[in-house]
């Protein structure tokens, strides 16, 4: 590459594989490089040109890696190595490698997603285990979505089955006031209940948006969620014995976010979820029949204490546990003197065996 007098770039030579790499001929790019550079990824373009400059000016070593709007590839990455060379007349040219890295770059990412993942996984269960009610299950999960999985935003809403409505109870992450400008979301069948959340909820099963900004089901929602760089979603259905009673969405900032196995992990965790609400239901009917049994026994007690005839309560083993007052009454013992085996003592001497055989 090598600096014109006005300032622009050429390549003076270029391998037959620059049409591979940058998708343009040799002729195409020979005295004007600036079309390599328009098909930068503009988030990329100003550390590539600061490099160059660098190279240039400090006759440093390049080494860059940015991403590429390839023509017939579409989006890939590119990394280059350049060695700064000055010519006789101190014109400053360098000669480099450029390579497609893209499928590297790739497998990284995915492997740092998935252990984003499988971490976001971790410690979703390790929530459940000490979370015991419904608005802090929701609010972790949440919290965990955005700040171990990286999601950009997520959400869970319950149904109103009165304005057969999803209402958001709990949200996370860039929601720029997302829910404060868009469209309601329906459960029923109708245009604003045929976006991901509505059909998860109403299908019974995980819905995917890989592209937000052409998928039409998200037509009523577009704008914001795109303003809100929204680029991608999923809807699971969240259940509580086999019924669905709301859903969990997780947002990306990247387009086609969703995978396989990205799938299978927010679908597990959203089941973990159900498992944990069965459990504070479970855990809630216990506390519920054990308050039941509490003030049915002080009724009974109530009742028993005030009785006129004499109540006397065994275990299994036939061990008398309580009497009440009337019984002590009828005895002429005490409560004490009563509990255990002592009733015996207020049977008549004679009549006391035959009793006890009988009672055994």
């Amino acid at each position: 590459m090598r600096q014109n007098a006005d300032g622009s770039l050429c390549f003076p030579y270029a391998s037959t594989a620059v049409e591979e790499i940058y998708g343009l001929t040799f002729p195409e790019i020979e005295n004007n490089a600036n079309k390599i550079f328009e098909n930068i990824h503009p988030e990329d373009l100003d550390q590539v040109v600061f490099s160059i400059k660098e190279t240039k000016t400090k006759l440093i070593p390049l080494k860059v890696e940015y991403r590429y709007f390839h023509p017939e590839k579409g989006l890939v990455w590119h990394n280059v190595n350049s060695l700064p060379i000055v010519e006789p007349e101190g014109t400053v040219i360098c000669h480099g490698i450029v390579t497609d890295v893209t499928e590297r770059i790739l497998a990284e990412q995915k492997i740092i997603k998935t252990n984003r993942l499988y971490s976001f996984i971790s410690q979703m269960n390790q929530m459940i285990v000490r979370t015991t009610d419904e608005r802090a299950l929701y609010n972790e999960a949440c919290n965990i979505a955005v700040n171990t999985g990286k999601f950009k935003m997520a959400w869970i809403g319950v149904i109103d089955e009165s304005s057969r409505e999803i209402i958001p109870v709990q949200v996370a992450g860039s929601d720029y006031e997302y829910f404060a400008r868009i469209n309601s979301i329906s459960i029923d069948d109708e245009v604003l209940g045929r976006g991901p959340a509505g059909c998860a909820i109403r299908d019974d099963r995980y819905v995917i948006c890989n592209d937000i900004e052409t998928d039409p089901s998200m037509l009523p929602w577009r704008n914001e969620a795109l303003f809100c760089g929204y680029l991608s979603l999923m809807a699971v259905p969240i259940k509580k014995f086999g019924k669905v009673i709301g859903v969990i969405c997780f947002y990306s900032g990247e387009k086609c976010f969703f995978d396989s196995e990205e799938i299978i992990l927010l679908e597990g965790a959203t089941n973990d979820i159900s498992f944990a609400l069965e459990i504070f239901e479970k855990e809630a009917l216990r506390k519920k029949a054990e308050e039941a049994i509490v003030e049915s026994e002080r009724r009974y007690h109530t009742l028993t204490e005030f009785s006129s005839v004499g109540i006397f309560r065994t275990d299994p083993s036939g061990f008398t546990t309580y009497v009440n007052p009337f019984w002590c009454k009828i005895s002429g013992l005490t409560f004490e003197e009563g509990i255990g085996n002592g009733w015996i003592n207020a049977v008549h001497e004679d009549d006391r065996k035959t009793i006890f055989q009988k009672w055994e």
